[in-house]
């Protein structure tokens, strides 16, 4: 794929310099901060429904409320809630 350099550095020791346009492999780790990715990848078109949905297979909201009443996030579990809340107490 293809990057413009943002700032001068090195990938896989090779100097890489502020403004250059470069073709990186898809297997090396890319920082936003360095690099812009010039070719974007066509999203994957969506695939067709085939089965129709049955209510016993909707999801259902738990009937744990988990949710900080001061500021709306959602805990995972009930001491995530009871730390999270202590966040509010400074």
């Amino acid at each position: 794929m293809k990057y413009r350099v943002l700032r001068n550095c090195y990938v896989y020791e090779i100097l890489y310099h502020e403004g250059e346009v470069c073709e990186l492999s898809d297997k090396a780790e890319i920082c936003e901060k360095n690099f812009e990715l010039l070719d974007k990848p066509l999203p994957d078109a969506p695939q067709a429904i085939t089965e129709a949905v049955n209510d016993e297979d909707a999801i259902i909201p738990s009937t744990n409320d988990l949710t900080c009443p001061k500021c709306g996030k959602v805990c995972k579990s009930e001491f995530g809630l009871r730390s999270h809340s202590k966040s509010h107490k400074k």
